[in-house]
């Protein structure tokens, strides 16, 4: 099988609508979990065009993520309630939602996220920006992703928060 084509009589669910956000520029992704339980539509620029991100942290080493940062107001979801939320990661930035059926990574719940003074004097200013928008995995969006395009930040996180 090449990938391109499914089995049988498979086809994705309707796809959700993303919010609505302003600015001529803006392009719609779609992307869901493996088993559909999960969907999540986004409003961005040409992600050619936006920093994503490769974190080596020996979480996201292991998860094999692709990270663009979303603000909130510009992701919308559906089956948020099918996920399962895992916190035990890095400095506890937020909660690390998986698709409670198939398993597959969707993403960190940032939302209302608060970073002690103590760990954030640690952190660039641009991780603690990101830290107040959505990290959302593209490895799951609808369609091809070609990394050779995409602006391919390696993040060198592991081990660099930790308080002395």
């Amino acid at each position: 099988m090449d990938g391109k084509a499914w089995p049988g009589d498979w086809k994705p669910k309707d796809p959700i609508a993303p919010p609505i956000a302003q600015g001529e520029r803006l392009q719609t992704y779609t992307g869901q979990c493996h088993c559909d339980a999960v969907q999540y539509a986004f409003n961005s620029i040409p992600l050619n065009e936006i920093e994503v991100c490769r974190c080596d942290c020996s979480y996201d080493i292991r998860m094999g993520q692709l990270t663009a940062y979303i603000p909130h107001t510009h992701i919308s979801f559906s089956g948020l309630s099918n996920t399962t939320i895992y916190t035990g990661v890095g400095y506890g930035q937020g909660k690390h939602l998986f698709c409670s059926t198939c398993g597959c990574y969707v993403g960190v719940d940032t939302k209302g996220l608060v970073v002690p003074e103590e760990q954030a004097k640690y952190m660039p200013p641009d991780v603690l920006e990101n830290l107040k928008k959505f990290p959302v995995n593209l490895r799951l969006l609808n369609g091809e992703l070609d990394e050779k395009k995409l602006k391919i930040k390696e993040e060198k996180n592991s081990g660099n928060y930790s308080v002395e």
